[in-house]
């Protein structure tokens, strides 16, 4: 009989870089014409700005607007959602408060040679530069541990911020091209609430972005597990996971969709955001979208302050308290041709696998192919 432990994420002091600046200069298409609200939070940005933060940062002079007819800047009071003449230039001097992270010591590099490292992910922390995130990555705190620039690591792939595990990066751009098109095997280890129904899930992901009201719709999404262990006291079990695709948040969705969630998920589990079985589009309907803005405003509640920056207008908000999940991608094996092939696995299991769990010695005989 398996006991599973008790556990807790990440635990520890976290750790955020104090506020600095980074200057954007964005120049508008000449094709169509485009305020300066849709210039900032569109792609490839996504500043995420309100128009009271825009006159804001206009008011402190951090936002100069530029039109081809003046180099003076535009007045606070001009409405945010006014259209620029075509060729206008958008100085931005962004204010970046990043978002507080676990702050290991170091690394652990499982494989290092032929221009790619492998590390063994930390929950809790981005693996690129994104939005709020940037000194606080994955990508950046290996490149300082090894003394290389940021920009000379190439992310093969990636894994969520609260999951843990194999990730690979290529040293140098060759590399990255090889190892992007070569066959990988990706196995993962998962925690779940109740036992499996079925060993298999080829559900369409439905990809949902509420604040933007977007949706992507992943098709042809395969994902096979295999049960290794279950406490029957808590009703949890321990899965293996087998991708034969790898779209965002795959093994998440197909399990909520098995209706055994991940236990602390906070999007797909039994209490996430995203915790009701979709399948398709057509069950997203207006109403569902506004129960999921709701809820994200009841999410980006709990974390404000009340407080904002004096020098950007930006709301302050408190540490995360969400630090990590039960996923983890446990082994990548590459296959670059018949006779070349690289098996990378973490060292050490996660904290919430039970302790000196053998299933490891015998999987191949055990595990089922699939």
């Amino acid at each position: 009989m398996v006991k599973l432990p008790e556990f807790k994420h990440a635990a520890g002091e976290l750790y955020s870089p104090a506020p600095y600046f980074r200057h954007f200069l964005i120049r508008s298409s000449g094709q169509y014409r485009r305020s300066v609200f849709d210039v900032l939070n569109s792609k490839p940005y996504r500043f995420n700005l309100s128009k009271l933060q825009i006159s804001h940062l206009l008011d402190k002079r951090l936002l100069r607007i530029y039109t081809p007819t003046t180099t003076s800047l535009l007045s606070p009071s001009t409405p945010s959602t006014l259209p620029l003449p075509n060729f206008s230039v958008v100085s931005y001097n962004q204010h970046v408060h990043e978002t507080a992270v676990p702050r290991p010591a170091r690394l652990d590099v499982v494989y290092y040679q032929d221009n790619i490292i492998v590390v063994d992910k930390p929950t809790g922390i981005p693996v690129h530069p994104v939005q709020k995130y940037y000194h606080n990555t994955i990508q950046h705190m290996l490149a300082n541990q090894i003394g290389v620039a940021p920009e000379s690591l190439y992310p093969i792939h990636r894994l969520d911020k609260l999951t843990s595990g194999i990730l690979i990066f290529a040293t140098t751009q060759q590399t990255a091209a090889t190892l992007k098109t070569c066959s990988k095997e990706k196995l993962y280890l998962a925690r779940i609430k109740g036992r499996l129904v079925r060993n298999q899930c080829h559900d369409d992901l439905v990809y949902i972005y509420p604040t933007r009201h977007m949706l992507n719709v992943y098709t042809n999404a395969k994902t096979e597990f295999r049960e290794l262990a279950h406490d029957f006291s808590r009703n949890e079990s321990i899965v293996l996971a087998k991708l034969f695709s790898g779209y965002p948040h795959q093994i998440r969705i197909h399990l909520r969709n098995l209706g055994t969630p991940i236990i602390d998920d906070p999007l797909y589990g039994s209490r996430g955001k995203y915790r009701e079985i979709i399948k398709s589009k057509d069950q997203v309907t207006e109403q569902y979208w506004r129960v999921l803005l709701s809820r994200s405003e009841l999410v980006k509640s709990t974390l404000q302050t009340g407080a904002t920056c004096d020098q950007c207008g930006q709301e302050k908000y408190s540490d995360p308290q969400i630090l990590g999940i039960c996923l983890h991608a446990w082994r990548y094996t590459l296959q670059f041709d018949a006779d070349k092939k690289i098996q990378l696995q973490t060292r050490n299991l996660p904290i919430w696998m039970p302790k000196n769990f053998d299933f490891l010695d015998n999987l191949e005989e055990n595990f089922i192919e699939i």
